[in-house]
């Protein structure tokens, strides 16, 4: 009936479907309230996954399905809505696969008008939730992993709890899959222990964190996966598997020296080729080397009847057929020098990309040999 508390959660669940759009929540056709009775008209969701699927699941299987949930719930959450009494008596399948979430009563903007209602299964109530505290989206959290308990077992993680005490507020830590004889891998086994964590603060921080992670752990697409255990076909694998790899902190961390081990050790392998190389091919000997300059020095310098150029006490030029001579920008010392003539200095001070031009003249006190490189004879006695 309409006035009563089952028909007035009725009321707000059909409130709920107006303002959620997913393919994992039923689609709302219709909500009917008479003198009398009240109803829903839904989308075709299939039917309970307790009766599609025998409990317990596979681990892929249970992941699946679970994958859909989280992704029902983040769309709820981030309309800030809540489910508040999620069980497996909530979730449906259809024949394609698909996975849907009914039972959405609760909203926290309506909290002073929940009323305590016996749906669902008190064993996936959140400790707080127990203890009288309004819905969240850490109690939505909690339900998930009660939810993947049950599939993964087909027990409630607190069923013996509740058998000898006779109540759902939680006083100890949910026992473990394996405890139960469940197999399933140590990352799964991890997921579900944190989401049932009796401190709030403990358990992953949304269903769209415990989603990714459950996708991954059902190795290809969540509806794929549940068709498959319908039909008894082989799912199709996702299409990019390396996006599902989420290295840990500690994974990055030893990533991260690791490629420094490499690079240095790259490095201190080149060093050594190109010495080994040097010392199999020793380059020729460099009489002078010009100081690095971005705006280098040329002198132009010209003697007559002609000259050794000596910069800085090295010989660098012979005029009169001498190059252009780079140096570098500073104070620098040209000699010229001639071995019948007394030898001339110059000594410039040139500014960078400065270009100088010296001409000298130098007095021969002896004859000139015909060739300038030609030496000089020896007077001696």
């Amino acid at each position: 009936r309409p006035d009563t508390p089952l028909g007035r959660a009725l009321e707000r669940e059909a409130s709920a479907y107006a303002r959620l759009e997913h393919p994992h929540v039923p689609s709302l056709h219709d909500y009917v309230s008479e003198a009398q009775r009240a109803w829903l008209v839904l989308a075709d969701c299939g039917v309970p996954v307790r009766k599609a699927l025998e409990l317990p699941l596979p681990a892929r299987v249970a992941s699946a399905v679970g994958a859909s949930v989280c992704r029902a719930l983040s769309h709820a959450h981030e309309r800030d809505m809540v489910h508040g009494g999620l069980a497996v008596e909530h979730v449906f399948v259809r024949e394609d696969g698909r996975v849907s979430v009914l039972g959405f009563g609760l909203s926290p903007q309506r909290e002073d008008s929940v009323e305590p209602l016996p749906l669902g299964h008190p064993g996936n109530l959140a400790p707080e939730s127990a203890l009288g505290q309004a819905p969240s989206v850490a109690s939505d959290v909690f339900a998930i992993g009660a939810l993947l308990f049950e599939l993964l077992t087909g027990t409630s993680p607190f069923a013996r709890q509740e058998a000898s005490e006779g109540r759902a507020a939680r006083t100890d830590e949910a026992p473990s899959l394996v405890s139960r004889g469940a197999v399933v891998p140590a990352d799964l086994e991890l997921l579900v222990k944190r989401c049932l964590s009796r401190l709030p603060g403990k358990r992953p921080e949304s269903a769209a964190e415990i989603g990714r992670q459950l996708e991954a752990l059902a190795e290809a697409a969540p509806d794929e996966v549940v068709r498959a255990a319908l039909t008894g076909a082989q799912p199709a694998p996702k299409e990019d598997r390396r996006a599902t790899f989420r290295p840990t902190a500690w994974g990055r961390g030893v990533l991260f020296w690791f490629g420094c081990i490499v690079g240095v050790a790259a490095a201190a392998g080149v060093v050594a080729l190109v010495r080994h190389r040097e010392s199999a091919h020793p380059r020729p000997p460099v009489t002078w080397e010009l100081a690095p300059s971005e705006h280098p020095v040329h002198l132009r310098a010209v003697a007559h009847p002609w000259a050794h150029v000596v910069v800085d006490g090295v010989r660098r030029e012979t005029t009169p057929f001498a190059l252009p001579i780079v140096l570098s920008p500073g104070p620098h010392e040209i000699r010229f020098e001639h071995p019948n003539a007394r030898t001339e200095v110059r000594r410039i001070d040139a500014s960078p990309g400065e270009s100088v031009f010296l001409d000298v003249s130098l007095k021969v006190e002896r004859p000139l040999p015909t060739d300038p490189w030609e030496q000089p004879p020896d007077d001696s006695p």
